[in-house]
């Protein structure tokens, strides 16, 4: 299987701008650094699987919207763990595509924030 190629929604990019510098305020910069290179993590393990373990569908949304919580990509640098990551990876595939649709905290109502970026 070719691996897939990734778009981000302008939304998309919006929440990883807001995370990363919510983080590095509230965390510092090593820490931010840390969680950026986990969102990355999780994004090339969703390139190269996207129905990897771990990816859902939330039974209120579109059967083609899935997500990954970063939980799931935690333990592939033991040394730089992240101990509670608190995102999903909102995303749809179209063929050869992976588009990364939102990147929200799992504290908030996903169909409300999906439906507003529709």
């Amino acid at each position: 299987m070719m691996q897939l190629q990734p778009v981000f929604t302008e939304q998309a990019l919006t929440d990883l701008s807001s995370i990363q510098t919510w983080t590095e305020e509230n965390f510092g910069l090593e820490i931010s650094q840390r969680y950026d290179a986990l969102i990355e993590n999780a994004l090339a393990q969703l390139l190269e699987s996207p129905s990897r373990l771990g990816v859902q569908q939330h039974p209120a949304l579109s059967s083609e919207i899935h997500l990954f919580h970063l939980r799931f990509s935690r333990n592939s640098e033991k040394k730089r763990l992240i101990q509670s990551p608190r995102h999903f990876i909102v995303f749809r595939v179209d063929h050869d595509v992976l588009t990364v649709l939102r990147v929200l905290h799992d504290s908030m109502d996903l169909q409300s924030h999906l439906q507003a970026s529709s």
